[in-house]
């Protein structure tokens, strides 16, 4: 694997992990409690809040990163084979 490749993976990562980090440093700096930080992963990935309610923007919240660095993955790989950057 290349080097920028491996550069290329660590951006995808941080990019589907930005709501994750979002919410682990505001976990470190005491403004949310380890239970609201693990209610907040669960509503994100799940669409559902601890009330019971399900919510599209919260399933917006923690799979469109995702989404956005595969499309990204995909948009970078294509240009790289037609383009050879």
């Amino acid at each position: 694997m290349s080097m920028i490749t491996k550069g290329l993976h660590i951006l995808y990562t941080a990019i589907a992990a930005a709501p994750r980090i979002e919410d682990a440093k505001a976990l470190a700096e005491g403004s949310i409690s380890g239970t609201t930080f693990t209610e907040r992963i669960l509503e994100d990935y799940t669409g559902f809040d601890v009330a019971g309610g399900f919510s599209v923007k919260r399933l917006a919240r923690g799979y469109g990163p995702v989404a956005g660095a595969y499309a990204l993955s995909k948009v970078i790989g294509f240009a790289r084979r037609h383009w050879r950057f």
